[in-house]
């Protein structure tokens, strides 16, 4: 895989820096460095290996070479912040036992955050709407879906996936990609609120329903049609990206190459219901660890920070938690904590989740 890749492809693909057809001058020296990681990172296991042989095919689609360097499923690391946390993980477990005693105070807080949760999720991806332009739309979905909607807290993943949305143009006026996107999150955030209450101490959505999700977030914006117009082959939404794949915020992070990314999806899903039955980390580092995992994976061409925010949301509801709501939260800032956190050091991420989670729940007890 890996010397197919070096030998066949253009710099620029090989480089991976999404929307320049040619590297620019400024950009050489990360490629350089790009490529010689990704050489030192596949090459060795692959160069005593034939070509199309059996066993190069085996090892190209197991995803086994990426995660034997990166170590994704590592928990050392989160242990480690979680022994540090432990007095603000105490606070905060005191105060879960207030709203489980109150499960009608804790399903309507949950349900009040979603645009909340919504916008702070879009926001990260700079979405320019504000926290009024959320509740806005929240409002016009109330009205025009999930209340007309019969049987809507009980809709499945699928179902809601074909469902046709209201217009953005009908929910608000500014541009339409960027209404669509936030609305799209808020009903992903309703019905994450509704499946995750409805299933306590479940370790959460299926692999199939993260995919299903991912395709109602990038539903009508500019990442949809994007896709109908980018090189390569074509990828339904919600569907594993085909190629290769870097971000911008950091060229040198290396991302699973596409063909091993069903095989690492699916131990993905596995280590969560393992880990989630041991039992080990306490649900807010599990949910941040969960989230930083899904983003080293970057399963999608578009919509992995969304949907890797929804899981982790998704599990803090089902463990009794509200989803976290971080406020006038930078997002380089944030991106800094999420590589902080694939590069072995989450306390930093972890820290701020944790008081965020501390916070919130005072604040709201007092009410």
């Amino acid at each position: 895989m890996a010397v197919t890749i070096f030998k066949s492809l253009p710099l620029w693909q090989k480089a991976l820096v999404r929307g320049f057809s040619v590297v620019p001058h400024h950009l050489k020296p990360r490629t350089t460095q790009r490529l010689k990681l990704l050489q030192s990172i596949y090459e060795p296991s692959f160069r005593h290996l034939k070509l199309g042989s059996p066993e190069y095919e085996a090892l190209a689609n197991s995803g086994k070479v990426w995660e034997d360097h990166f170590r994704p499923h590592d928990l050392e690391p989160w242990l480690e912040t979680q022994r540090k946390l432990k007095s603000t993980l105490d606070s905060v477990d005191k105060f879960k036992i207030f709203f489980t005693g109150r499960p009608g105070l804790r399903s309507s807080v949950t349900h009040y955050l979603e645009p909340e949760w919504a916008h702070q999720s879009t926001t990260i991806e700079a979405s320019p709407l504000s926290p009024a332009d959320a509740f806005v739309i929240a409002e016009e979905l109330e009205s025009q879906l999930f209340s007309p909607y019969d049987g809507f807290e009980t809709i499945s993943t699928q179902a809601l996936s074909d469902l046709d949305l209201p217009p953005a143009r009908d929910l608000a006026s500014q541009d339409p990609s960027q209404v669509a996107e936030l609305r799209n999150h808020i009903v992903v955030s309703r019905h994450i609120s509704n499946s995750a209450l409805a299933n306590p101490g479940t370790p959460g959505i299926s692999l199939n329903e993260i995919k299903l999700l991912t395709r109602v977030l990038l539903q009508d914006t500019d990442s949809e049609q994007a896709a109908k117009y980018s090189w390569g082959p074509r990828v339904p939404l919600g569907e594993f990206r085909a190629l290769p794949i870097s971000v911008r915020s950091n060229p040198l992070r290396i991302f699973p190459y596409h063909q091993e990314v069903p095989a690492c999806m699916k131990r993905l899903f596995e280590w969560r219901d393992e880990t989630h039955a041991a039992g080990q980390l306490h649900p807010l580092i599990f949910a941040t660890k969960l989230c930083v995992y899904f983003a080293s994976v970057h399963p999608f061409a578009d919509g992995n920070g969304r949907a890797s925010r929804v899981l982790m949301a998704d599990y803090l509801i089902r463990q009794g938690f509200l989803p976290v709501v971080f406020e006038d939260l930078d997002r380089l800032d944030y991106l800094g904590m999420i590589s902080e956190a694939q590069d072995g050091e989450p306390e930093g991420l972890c820290t701020y989740v944790a008081q965020t989670a501390l916070d919130m729940m005072f604040t709201i007890s007092l009410r």
